[in-house]
């Protein structure tokens, strides 16, 4: 599988009027699944980066492209975009997936973390 560090960029963070934070980016794709087809995409946000457990939150996407985290408490998340190649579902990765983290981010009450973006590549579990 993949070895190297996925690219993420760094988010940067305004007011939000709304309760709660949203997190907000895009997840481009780096590299295919093997069968180079797209499929579903799971971005999460978790207080721990250690499995098993599910993420805090979670969105699902139809493809890779724009997604928004809504409604997250303030606190400090760990980021992770998993592209699911073997239609396993949402959860830990597994061989096979293309995934993409970004490390730890803080967000306070009444802002938001805007350009989170992950770069999908294929890496070990």
């Amino acid at each position: 599988i993949f070895t190297p560090t996925p690219k993420a960029t760094a988010p940067t963070t305004s007011a939000q009027t709304t309760s709660g934070v949203t997190i907000s980016g895009t997840v481009t794709i780096g590299q295919q699944c093997s069968d180079g087809q797209s499929h579903k995409v799971f971005v999460e946000a978790a207080r721990s980066d250690k499995p098993p457990g599910p993420p805090d939150y979670m969105i699902t996407l139809d493809a890779p492209g724009a997604y928004a985290l809504r409604g997250i408490a303030k606190g400090s998340y760990y980021l992770n975009a998993i592209m699911d190649c073997d239609n396993s579902g949402p959860g830990p990765f597994t061989s096979g997936d293309i995934t993409g983290r970004v490390g730890m981010i803080t967000i306070a009450t009444g802002s938001e973390a805007l350009n989170v973006n992950f770069t999908l590549e294929l890496r070990t579990p």
